[in-house]
């Protein structure tokens, strides 16, 4: 959706370009189910930036990693639904 192409060989230089591209937009970015803290500016995500548009969301079963890790300003536990519930929102 971006009509991006990397160019670059290596991550380091591919993630300069998302950077490039994403400042460009008003985007919203939902990263789901993070395990681990993912480094966003090392990938290409420019969060800490203030003059972006872009915005983040970001879940997680584990609160420590999104408000301890990952520094989120905001955090909202939700509940996780029983899985047939979940399972029949699928079948419909």
């Amino acid at each position: 959706m971006l009509h991006l192409e990397f160019t670059g060989k290596d991550e380091s230089t591919r993630a300069v370009e998302l950077k490039h591209r994403l400042k460009k937009e008003k985007i919203l970015i939902i990263l789901d189910d993070i395990w681990k803290e993912i480094d966003l500016e090392e990938v290409g995500i420019p969060c800490k930036d203030d003059q972006t548009e872009c915005k983040v969301v970001l879940t997680s079963r584990d609160l420590h990693i999104l408000s301890n890790d990952m520094g989120t300003e905001k955090c909202f536990q939700i509940q996780q639904l029983p899985q047939e519930e979940a399972w029949s929102l699928f079948n419909k």
